[in-house]
C-alpha cells in the first residue's frame, strides 16, 4: 500500500495532534510504503473590533492557500488529511484533481449554543463553515459512533459524504503496570485533559473541596498538555483552589510525557472527567488502559464505556454536589470491588488497539 499523505496541523500538545500522531505512526508500522509529513499552521487570532472576525478569516484563509499550495506543489500528495474547517476549505481550492481531503472530527471549532447569549455572527459563520468543509471533504473520519452521530444529525445532505469510525489508539505505555506505579493509600483523584471552557473545572473545585473535609489527606492531581491551556480558565482554577483552601491539596502538572502521564493514571485512584462536551477522550481510554477507574458526564463515547464498567460511575449532571456525591461513592468502594473495575476496565481499553485503528484507517483509502 502506497501513500503520500499531507497533514494540515497546529502543532500542539492536545489530544487532537496525540490522537493524530499515533495514528499515522501505527500505520505507517503496517505500511512502510506509506510515507506522511505535517504542514504546521500557525494559530488563528482574531480581533475584537466589530467585523475583524471576518477580515481575520479571510486573511487566514489567503496564508493557509498559499502554505497549502507550495507544499502540495513541492512534492506529490495523493491524500490530505484536515482537522480544522478553513483548512479544509482551504485546500480544497488548491489540491491537485486526484488528491483526496479526510476530514478528521477530533471535535469542534464552534461552541456549544447553550443560552441566547452564546448566539453571534462570529459563532454562525463558524458552524456554517464547519459544516460546509465536512460536506465537501471525500471522507469524514470520527473517532466514536457518537461522533459519527454528531456529525450526521448536523448535515442535511447526509448520503453526500463517507463517514469512517477509526478508533483512538491507547500505546502500550498505558497498559505496562510495574512494582512503582502501584496505587497510593490516599485517596487521588485525577483529571487529565485541556484547561478550557466546558471542561467542568470551575464545578470539580468546590466538589473536591467537599471531599477534602471527609478526606482530609485526599489529593487531586490535574495533568494539562502544555499548549493546551486557556489562560482565562487556569486563572479561574487557581482562585478557586485559593478560595477553598486547596494549596496543598490540588498540584497543576502541564506538559508531561507518556511515559510520566501513564505514572500519574497508575497511581491515581480515579480519573474524574466532567466535561459538558466531549467525543472520544483520550484521558478515559487511557485511564482505563492503566486499571483506574473513571467518573464522567454521559457525553460523547464516555457513558458507553462507563455503563460498560459501572454505570454508577455517570455524573448525571456536572455540579459540584453530583461529583462530589460519585467521587464518595467510588472511596466506599471495598477494595477488592476497585480492583475487580481495575481489571474490567483494563479489558474495555484493550479494544482500543493500534492494530485496530490501523484496520480501520485502510479501510478509509480503499473506500
Amino acid at each position: 500500500m502506497k501513500r503520500q499523505i499531507l497533514v494540515l496541523t497546529e502543532k500542539t500538545e492536545g489530544g487532537e495532534w496525540i490522537a493524530i500522531t499515533r495514528l499515522l505512526t501505527a500505520f505507517k508500522e503496517t505500511y512502510p510504503s506509506v510515507s506522511y509529513r505535517f504542514v504546521t499552521l500557525t494559530t488563528r487570532k482574531y480581533v475584537r473590533r466589530k467585523l475583524g472576525f471576518i477580515r481575520d478569516l479571510v486573511n487566514y484563509f489567503k496564508y493557509a492557500r498559499l502554505k497549502i499550495k507550495t507544499s502540495v506543489e513541492s512534492q506529490k500528495v495523493d491524500t490530505i488529511l484536515v482537522s480544522d474547517y478553513l483548512w479544509a476549505l482551504a485546500a480544497l481550492s488548491v489540491k491537485p484533481k486526484n488528491t483526496r481531503l479526510f476530514f478528521l472530527f477530533h471535535g469542534l471549532r464552534s461552541v456549544v449554543f447553550k443560552k441566547l447569549t452564546d448566539i453571534d455572527y462570529k459563532q454562525l459563520l463558524t458552524k456554517f463553515f464547519e459544516r460546509l468543509a465536512w460536506l465537501l471533504s471525500d471522507a469524514i473520519i470520527v473517532p466514536s459512533v457518537e461522533a459519527g452521530n454528531y456529525v450526521l444529525t448536523n448535515l442535511f445532505f447526509k448520503n453526500k459524504i463517507k463517514l469512517f469510525i477509526v478508533p483512538n489508539i491507547v500505546p502500550k505505555a498505558f497498559f505496562k503496570v510495574t512494582s512503582n506505579t502501584k496505587k497510593k493509600r490516599c485517596y487521588t483523584v485525577m483529571y487529565s485533559g485541556r484547561m478550557d471552557k466546558y471542561k467542568g473545572l470551575e464545578n470539580l473545585i468546590p466538589a473536591f473541596s467537599r471531599v477534602v473535609l471527609d478526606i482530609p489527606k485526599a489529593k487531586l492531581i490535574m495533568a494539562c498538555p502544555l499548549s493546551s491551556v486557556n489562560g482565562d480558565e487556569e486563572r479561574l482554577v487557581k482562585s478557586l483552589i485559593n478560595k477553598h483552601h486547596l494549596e496543598t491539596r490540588v498540584r497543576i502538572i502541564k506538559g508531561l510525557t507518556i511515559k510520566q502521564l501513564a505514572t500519574f493514571y497508575h497511581k491515581a485512584s480515579v480519573l474524574v472527567l466532567p466535561s459538558e462536551i466531549e467525543f472520544a477522550p483520550l484521558s478515559v481510554l487511557e485511564s482505563l488502559a492503566s486499571g483506574t477507574s473513571v467518573i464522567g458526564t454521559n457525553v460523547g463515547n464516555v457513558g458507553g464505556l462507563l455503563n460498560k464498567l459501572d454505570s454508577n460511575l455517570i455524573l448525571t449532571t456536572n455540579s459540584p454536589e453530583m461529583i462530589y456525591k460519585k467521587l464518595m461513592l467510588f472511596h466506599s468502594y471495598s477494595e477488592t470491588k476497585k480492583r475487580i473495575l481495575g481489571a474490567k476496565a483494563i479489558t474495555l481499553a484493550g479494544k482500543f488497539s493500534e492494530k485496530r485503528a490501523v484496520r480501520s484507517f485502510k479501510k478509509v483509502f480503499d473506500s
